[in-house]
């Protein structure tokens, strides 16, 4: 008995205490945690997408809008042999404001290979005027070279420009778009200018002038043309 009375003496009931785990705290989860509500993307992301699509079809559109024009742009005029195929564009006989200025470029064009000839010949110019009024061949001669710079600027600055310097400083051109899309277009301007050349450059506009009508455009199939005053 004296063995229970000590060791009833030696036990002793402890508290138990927060650290050994069997106390919990009940957490409260509306004190813990704050829900805070989410804003629905929906009306913007549909804003989003649907701005996104605007700008998908704005240009589809407005191309469709610029083609659709440039194919009215083009109207037919019954003129012959001179269709016009822009309303910008009128047949005319002559065009003599061009025709001026493109001679003084070509003169120019000319003197420049008049002058490789003289450093290659080492012919003076006194002796070339002797020549010229003395001598056929010299006098063909010059007519051949001034001829074929004509048809070089011609030729040239119609086939790869559509117009000549000329025509282009005074609003004129060679042919509407259909005739120069042409694959002899070239052939004609050549056979054009040489037509020119070999009436004697003045005879055959000042001709057409007199009657009005491009007798060089009845020649060669390509007529000229002059764009509209606004």
């Amino acid at each position: 008995m004296a063995h229970k009375n000590d060791f009833d003496d030696d036990f002793e009931f402890k508290p138990l205490t927060d650290g050994l785990g069997f106390h919990k705290k009940v957490i409260d989860l509306k004190e813990s945690v704050e829900i805070q509500p989410q804003k629905s993307p929906i009306k913007k992301t549909n804003s989003a997408q649907l701005a996104q699509t605007q700008n998908l079809w704005t240009p589809t559109l407005k191309t469709k809008e610029f083609t659709d024009a440039k194919k009215n742009k083009a109207v037919v005029v019954g003129g012959g042999s001179a269709n016009v195929e822009s309303a910008n564009l009128e047949p005319v006989s002559t065009g003599w404001p061009a025709a001026i200025f493109d001679s003084t470029m070509v003169l120019g064009l000319m003197l420049i290979f008049s002058a490789i000839i003289f450093a290659i010949t080492k012919i003076d110019l006194s002796q070339l005027m002797e020549m010229l009024q003395n001598e056929g061949s010299a006098q063909l001669g010059a007519l051949a070279l001034l001829t074929s710079v004509y048809e070089i600027y011609t030729v040239t600055s119609r086939t790869f420009f559509g117009k000549t310097v000329g025509e282009s400083v005074f609003e004129y051109q060679l042919g509407n778009s259909q005739a120069q899309d042409r694959a002899i277009y070239p052939l004609q301007v050549a056979w054009r200018s040489l037509v020119i050349a070999l009436t004697g450059f003045i005879v055959l506009p000042l001709l057409s002038t007199i009657i009005n009508q491009d007798l060089a455009g009845l020649l060669s199939g390509v007529s000229l043309y002059s764009e509209k005053r606004k």
